[in-house]
């Protein structure tokens, strides 16, 4: 496991979790037994970054490190530079999408992407993957 797979996991735990310890929940994290050193190692550098970020915090209760969210997963945002290239294909992407679906209200402005934007970019992925999921069962 590298540092950045559990950096990804952590990151999805605490999507569902306010807190993280390793005795109790690397298991549960990983699929792995705490004995995998190199595992540990990864897992604990996910949370050094974690807590890096401000993200979470740690403390020590009865000899056993816990790292716990310092706020709602849910409030938790982050900033994105796009460039207008890629504001652009967003934009384009979308668009066509809501052409074949009639949908004239959720085209983006390019020169403008919002949340809801790349939330709708996520939806054509997601419905794209669907699709080809149901093909390849077919098969």
């Amino acid at each position: 496991m590298t540092v950045f797979e559990a950096s990804v996991k952590l990151y999805e735990w605490f999507s569902e979790n306010d807190s993280f310890s390793l005795k109790k929940d690397f298991t549960s994290l990983t699929g792995k037994q705490l004995k995998l050193k190199s595992a540990v190692a990864a897992v604990k550098c996910g949370l050094k970054d974690l807590t890096d970020m401000s993200m979470v915090a740690s403390a020590e209760v009865d000899g056993e490190e816990t790292w716990v969210l310092k706020k709602n997963y849910h409030t938790l945002e982050q900033t994105v530079s796009l460039s207008a290239e890629t504001c652009n294909s967003i934009s384009h992407i979308v668009t066509a999408f809501c052409d074949i679906i009639g949908n004239e209200k959720e085209k983006p402005d390019p020169t403008s992407i919002q949340e809801q934007d790349i939330k709708n970019l996520m939806f054509v992925c997601t419905h794209l993957m669907d699709n080809k999921s149901d093909s390849i069962e077919e098969e």
